[in-house]
């Protein structure tokens, strides 16, 4: 993940790179693109990559569910930062 890059942003850029690989026959399970999105996060994301590692339904969490999870986390908590940073 780019710095100051929006995670919708980020994902698209992963969605460009894991698509044409799914054309070529190269697949990836939920959990293999799970675990690739968290890996490849910020560190400004750690509290919360380290929050989604420790659920209990962590090896269940779905790609879609990850990224509406990411997207939530991003609009209500990091944007409150930013604001008050700017303060």
């Amino acid at each position: 993940m780019k710095e100051n890059e929006k995670i919708e942003e980020m994902f698209e850029r992963f969605s460009n790179i894991i698509n044409p690989l799914n054309l070529l026959g190269k697949t990836y399970t939920d959990r293999e693109l799970v675990r690739k999105v968290l890996r490849s996060l910020s560190p400004k994301w750690r509290s919360k990559v380290d929050a989604i590692e420790e659920g209990r339904d962590f090896q269940t969490t779905t790609y879609d569910a990850l990224r509406g999870n990411l997207i939530t986390f991003e609009t209500t908590q990091l944007s409150k930062v930013v604001e008050e940073r700017n303060k």
